[in-house]
């Protein structure tokens, strides 16, 4: 049966340990601190009361909740999304300190920074504050919500890099692979030539000795997703949330909800995709997939699958 947990991203698999979030958020917050055990990871993960995942985010120092999304394809919404994912982490908090909450003295609760690492082939500036209030038009709001997008380009934030060394590595991993892709290289052999480069050159080093396959697999995905999304634009089926935003929050929030489960469905497909790649047959994709089996053959045939 397909592993569904292979199909992650490079930068959430890498860094999703505590030893290297604890570098992250030292170069982030501009700390030294050494223990891993001051980070505390609670990446959201979907399970049985939550279809919410989320890419990076821990407790740091038990006084800040860190959370971190990494975008390969541009997205001006990642306010609203990290809006619902803070919510459900302060739930997930809450429920642990329920005690605390009904108290006449104030809850003590982690202080949230919101970052987007974002590496795609897009020229954008090296820094730049997102605000979920531009998602207001010129109303006025209580609500703020601000991310600070990091750019991981070579060249850009190399000071932040060179503070956290696992960033900086998958920034040369990352880097490099879009080179071999705006050389022309067909993404099979973009991927294996960044693999052997990486690994000569002692990049990611112990991590892809380790992981080789799976690291393939997950680029193969990210990309096959991104083909999948494209259909949906191509064929007019994914919502905007930009449409009729400015009406208020509530629509604002019930837009962003729509957008996760689009996303969700453009990773359904391109799982979908990958698995038939794989030479499974229909009918053992559709045991795996929430798809339904009309669905896997439309699927299969608009990609020459079938």
């Amino acid at each position: 049966m397909p592993n569904k947990q292979v199909y992650d991203s490079v930068f959430r698999d890498y860094l999703n340990t505590p030893e290297r979030l604890l570098s992250l958020c030292n170069a982030l917050l501009r700390t030294s601190h050494t223990n891993p055990a001051d980070v505390k990871v609670n990446t959201l993960n979907w399970t049985f009361f939550s279809n919410i995942r989320n890419d990076l985010s821990c407790f740091f120092l038990n006084r800040f909740m860190i959370l971190m999304e990494h975008q390969h394809t541009w997205n001006e919404n990642m306010p609203i999304r990290l809006l619902l994912y803070v919510a459900e982490e302060y739930k997930l908090f809450i429920a642990n300190h329920a005690r605390n909450l009904y108290r006449s003295t104030l809850m003590p609760l982690p202080a949230p920074n919101f970052y987007c690492f974002y590496d795609g082939r897009k020229e954008m500036p090296p820094r730049k504050i997102l605000r979920l209030s531009d998602a207001f038009g010129e109303d006025i709001s209580a609500l703020e919500l601000q991310v600070r997008m990091i750019s991981l380009k070579a060249g850009q934030n190399e000071d932040l890099k060179e503070n956290c060394p696992p960033l900086k590595e998958y920034s040369l991993f990352s880097n490099y692979l879009n080179q071999q892709l705006d050389a022309g290289l067909p993404h099979d052999e973009a991927v294996r030539k960044t693999l052997a480069y990486c690994q000569q050159n002692g990049i990611m080093q112990d991590y892809l000795e380790q992981r080789k396959k799976e690291v393939f697999d997950m680029l193969n995905f990210a990309y096959n997703e991104e083909d999948a999304r494209s259909a949906f634009i191509e064929e007019g089926t994914e919502i905007g949330i930009q449409q009729g935003i400015q009406q208020g929050i509530q629509q604002g929030i019930q837009q962003g909800i729509q957008q996760e489960r689009m996303h969700q469905l453009s990773r359904d497909m391109a799982q979908v995709i990958a698995m038939l790649k794989d030479g499974l047959s229909i009918e053992s994709v559709a045991k795996y997939s929430p798809l339904t089996l009309v669905d896997i053959k439309s699927i299969a045939r608009k990609n020459g699958l079938l």
